[in-house]
């Protein structure tokens, strides 16, 4: 059963999706369209394993750029991170799911900005792809098998500090902030709000002011004050994290 138990980078933001044909030369290559989803980056971004397995490559190629792809034996899957920077695993290293593969970049034929792309395929026992002619010659979206909640806003994993399998989420804090909350703002309080906190350093003003209320799902309150660049879509969400 494929799954991929981690995300390959902190921030999650879908620029081309798996299937789509916003270029022209899908069909050069002989495929119905992006055979894979592409992440926004910045150069030397961390980028992570989605899961376990054995490392199959791990170097440059002549479209891809600098590229790892990695086998999970038990499952019958492979992943490929395309437009790397530079690699800091090899071939043969047995790595674990959110372990540091490499980092981004934009290297590579065809590739208009710093992003990664991530493939997926299904393989055999061997190793080689099955159902290769099914249009993009083998790969399957990615994006239906990445952790529950990838897509929500920076905010729900604590921009970035808790995305990893939620190591380092500091629950003592969250707990307290909980009570905190509730009691100054005298309503039910929300997941997000209780992350803002915490992790954002937001304060009750700053929750209680609806002008800022898409300043804080995207950014810490440093991040804001400082005129950090928004470069995540924003996607509508209430504060409990539900998507509208």
């Amino acid at each position: 059963m494929i799954k991929l138990t981690h995300l390959p980078v902190k921030d999650i933001l879908v620029t081309q999706p798996f299937g789509v044909n916003y270029l022209n030369f899908y069909k050069d290559w002989g495929l119905k369209g992006h055979n894979g989803t592409d992440l926004s980056t910045t150069r030397g971004t961390d980028c992570y394993a989605t899961h376990n397995g054995i490392v199959t490559w791990a170097g440059e190629d002549s479209d891809g750029g600098i590229s790892v792809t990695l086998w999970n034996t038990a499952n019958g899957f492979k992943t490929i991170y395309y437009h790397l920077q530079d690699v800091t695993v090899k071939v043969n290293d047995l790595i674990e799911g959110g372990q540091l593969i490499g980092h981004c970049d934009n290297t590579g034929k065809y590739t208009t900005g710093d992003h990664l792309h991530l493939g997926l395929k299904e393989v055999d026992n061997g190793g080689s792809t099955v159902n290769y002619d099914n249009g993009y010659k083998g790969a399957i979206d990615p994006a239906l098998y990445l952790p529950k909640n990838w897509e929500q806003p920076p905010v729900w994993s604590g921009y970035g500090n808790v995305t990893n399998g939620w190591n380092g989420r500091e629950w003592l804090r969250e707990r307290l902030a909980k009570t905190y909350l509730k009691k100054n703002l005298k309503r039910r309080v929300g997941y997000l709000e209780i992350m803002a906190h915490v992790y954002g350093d937001w304060t009750i003003d700053d929750l209680q002011n609806p002008s800022l209320t898409w300043a804080w799902m995207y950014r810490t309150r440093l991040q804001f004050l400082r005129g950090d660049e928004l470069t995540i879509n924003v996607h509508k969400y209430n504060i409990s994290g539900d998507k509208l």
